[in-house]
Parts: structure tokens; sequence; C-alpha cells
């Protein structure tokens, strides 16, 4: 009896030994400490938008990484491109008509890890009105404009964080990431 207790005992011991071991030794793999956080495939977004000239929406994003370890060493960063669309409501005391406009968007977003909570964002791009062609400059029911942004999400796991971004033309944007 004494044997197996000794035999286990020493076994746990060796175990836990060779498991700090392992873990104290340090990791080769850049950006391993927040690895968590980065986009695995497609990081999605599900957002409501409070716009320009008093317009509401809803929208939907797909983060897609482009240089996955970014540009800058010693620095946590990852460029995406982030597709998507927006729809907004407005109503008819605003600039534009009452009722819909679909804004699509294509945008590069350069993504900073400050830590595994927070992450911030520029991005840059090209969005597209499609609506009510008398209110859309040039009498068109498309119009084309250079988008702006940046941005901030608070990360809770790998997956999901709280999104917070301001851009020009779609206003102040409060999601999900998913």
């Amino acid at each position: 009896m004494c044997n197996i207790r000794a035999f286990v005992s020493g076994s746990l011991v060796a175990a836990f030994l060779s498991t700090s071991a392992s873990a104290a030794e340090p990791v080769d793999e850049p950006h391993a400490e927040i690895e968590h956080n980065r986009i695995h495939g497609v990081r999605m977004d599900a957002h409501v938008n409070l716009g320009t000239y008093g317009g509401v929406g809803v929208g939907v994003r797909g983060d897609i990484p482009i240089v996955p370890e970014g540009f800058i060493d010693g620095i946590d960063d990852e460029l995406a491109i982030s597709p998507g669309a927006d729809v907004y409501l407005f109503n008819s005391y605003t600039r534009y008509s009452s009722g819909a406009y679909v804004i699509p968007v294509v945008m590069a977003q350069w993504n900073f890890y400050l830590n595994d909570q927070w992450s911030l964002f520029p991005e840059a791009g090209l969005a597209m009105f499609i609506g009510n062609a008398a209110y859309l400059p040039g009498n068109r029911g498309l119009y084309l404009t250079v988008a702006t942004g940046a941005g901030a999400r608070y990360h809770f796991n790998d997956r999901n964080a709280l999104l917070m971004r301001a851009s020009w033309p779609t206003g102040l944007q409060v999601g999900m990431t998913f």
C-alpha cells in the first residue's frame, strides 16, 4: 500500500512540475499573449446605427484578415477587409426623403490589440448610397463616396466583443461581434 501511495504521489508531483516547466518556457509565436482576440476565419458583427441627418438603422459587417501578423514589429496589429451593408430609415424632417436607404460599404480596417480585452481600429474605404434619386447628389439612385472611421472593441471572450464605431457617412454604430 505504501508503494502505491508513493508511486501516485510521485507521479502527481512529476506531472505538476512538467506542466509548470512547460508553462514557464518562452513562447516564440508573435502575438501569442492575445491571440484569442484576433480574427479566426471571419469575424461578423451586427450593429445599430445613429446616422447623420437623423437617420437610424441596422447593419452587418464581416472582417476578413488579409495581413494577420500586421505591419509593425513589436505591435499586435492586423489588417482586415471589412465588407458589409447598412439600412437606414429617414423621417420626412431630414435632408433625405422618408424611406429606406441601403449603404453597402467596403473598408480596410487596421486592428490594434492593446491587451486581452481592448482593441482599437481606424478604417477607410468606399460606401455607396442606394435610394431615392431626388435626394442624392446628381439626382441618381446611386452615389459612391469615400468612407472613413475609427472604433473600439471590448472583448468578452475569443469571439464576442462589444463594438463601438464612429464613421463617415454612416454615423455612430454600436453592436456585437460573433
